[in-house]
């Protein structure tokens, strides 16, 4: 999706805009069909559930993340280990990751249509940080 939107922007540049804004909600959406593909690959939503609390007690030999120190735990990177406790694998951080993508597409989404309304209005100044431009 990616060559094609810039090889209409090569072709016709005052199309850029529009042709990356429909690669952006293009792009929410095949993140959110991934999410559910992936759980149902693993069976369900209850399945995936406790296949991640198994893992976190299980005693394999290579974590199933490489960040995390104990078994069935995430520690998040710097700076976010500042504030943010370790997540226990199981049904809380499959929640924050459901939330974390069906937020994702929605911003997505908002901030396009946002977009093709300031370029409507001529306002819209991608790359630009300026007090008129949206």
């Amino acid at each position: 999706m990616n060559f094609l939107v810039q090889f209409v922007s090569l072709l016709n540049p005052s199309m850029s805009v529009e042709t990356e804004i429909l690669r952006d909600c293009y792009e929410a959406f095949a993140m959110y069909c991934f999410g559910i593909y992936l759980i149902a690959c693993l069976g369900g939503e209850k399945r995936a559930i406790s296949f991640m609390e198994r893992e976190g007690r299980a005693g394999v030999k290579s974590p199933l993340l490489e960040q995390s120190s104990e078994k069935g735990t995430i520690n998040h990177i710097f700076p976010m280990n500042l504030f943010l406790e370790p997540w226990q694998l199981g049904q809380r951080v499959y929640q924050i990751m459901k939330a974390g993508i069906v937020q994702y597409m929605i911003i997505k989404a908002v901030t396009a249509v946002l977009a093709v309304i300031l370029e409507a209005f001529d306002v819209y100044c991608e790359g630009d940080f300026k007090w008129q431009c949206g």
